[in-house]
């Protein structure tokens, strides 16, 4: 079983509130459940379709999952910006076509070049950067739609340009909390471990390291300092005295 418990090395929960993980789905893999959760709500914003052509900024935790549902979709082309070699690296393994390492500003001709010389439907921003914002809005095709999926804590430092009324922009917002009746914890994590475990939805690789609970100090340490070489921190429970493997 999967569930959200905030920060907590355990914790009583209801019923409701755990989704059955499938047996023959890696634990390592299910409990991306919640990242990719935040980013299906980016999806649904974007409307992904069959042949859609996709730009996703930022290649952290939340792009990559950003990524991984376009590209089950059926999107034809899906771009993905970001400054770490390393983050690209399972960008692609996880369905980027183009990938892209040089600054935001410059990549414009690339992301044309890739794209057969027209800017994509769907840019989403999942860098949670206020100077991105600006920086996107100018890659979206006209009467496109930029989803902004990360949250910069100060809206009012995002600026914007002229491209919004003159090319007829959509912006839409998209958040963990936009839950309705049909699309829920529930309803989604059940869609996302039917991808994963049939491999439709690839997550391996994205655990870049492995720590014991007892060592949580060092996990957050290396979180903090090499942020460029980590993805995914795992606390392996099985390894404490008195617990099952």
């Amino acid at each position: 079983m999967a569930c959200r418990c905030q920060h907590r090395s355990h914790s009583n929960q209801a019923v409701g509130n755990c989704f059955p993980v499938p047996k023959n789905l890696p634990p390592e893999e299910a409990v991306w459940f919640a990242f990719a959760k935040i980013a299906f709500h980016g999806a649904l914003s974007a409307n992904h379709h069959p042949g859609d052509r996709v730009l996703v900024i930022g290649a952290g935790p939340i792009g990559q999952m950003a990524l991984r549902w376009a590209c089950a979709a059926g999107a034809q082309e899906i771009m993905v910006a970001d400054p770490i070699e390393a983050r690209l690296t399972l960008a692609k393994s996880g369905g980027a076509t183009t990938i892209l390492s040089m600054p935001l500003p410059e990549a414009r001709e690339a992301i044309l070049k890739a794209n057969g010389g027209i800017l994509p439907r769907v840019v989403v921003d999942s860098t949670g950067n206020a100077k991105v914002f600006e920086t996107a809005l100018g890659l979206v095709q006209d009467f496109g739609t930029l989803v902004v999926l990360g949250d910069t804590g100060h809206p009012g430092q995002q600026a914007l340009t002229p491209d919004l009324i003159t090319r007829g922009l959509h912006i839409v917002g998209a958040h963990d909390a936009h839950i309705t009746p049909t699309w829920n914890n529930a309803t989604i994590s059940r869609l996302f471990f039917s991808l994963a475990v049939t491999g439709r939805f690839s997550l391996a690789g994205l655990i870049t390291h492995r720590f014991s609970p007892k060592n949580c100090a060092d996990a957050y340490l290396v979180a903090n300092r090499d942020r460029a070489s980590t993805m995914g921190l795992l606390f392996d429970w099985t390894s404490e005295p008195g617990r099952k493997k």
